[in-house]
């Protein structure tokens, strides 16, 4: 199978910010698969169950459609920071071509 583009030149790779994880592209050329940091979350029960139905209902719901389409919201509003991987339940990951996505952890100790 040929590369559809013959000759392409790579892009300097601005250096990573990563909250103390070590990860390793697949492939440094496929923009899907770049990342350019994760921060760790751990889930909010508190904020979850108890702010956002508040503010919910004083925003006239306003608050779980912006919530739903905002992945920066969803980390804000549902989710808090954490600083260790031991304590996160998710990690947000920020994209080269500015994707944000929250991942669950699986269980990272088999």
């Amino acid at each position: 199978m040929q590369p559809l583009l013959k000759n392409k030149k790579s892009l300097p790779v601005p250096e990573l910010v990563v909250s103390k994880v070590g990860f390793v592209n697949f492939n440094e050329n496929e923009e899907s698969t770049c990342i350019e940091t994760i921060n760790f979350l751990r889930f909010s029960w508190f904020k979850s169950y108890f702010l956002v139905p508040i503010f919910s209902i004083l925003s006239v719901f306003y608050l779980p459609v912006h919530i739903y389409w905002r992945v920066s919201a969803r980390a804000a509003w549902l989710y808090s920071e954490v600083e260790k991987l031991e304590q996160a339940t998710h990690v947000l990951i920020h994209g080269r071509d500015g994707n944000i996505e929250i991942c669950n952890l699986e269980n990272l100790t088999a």
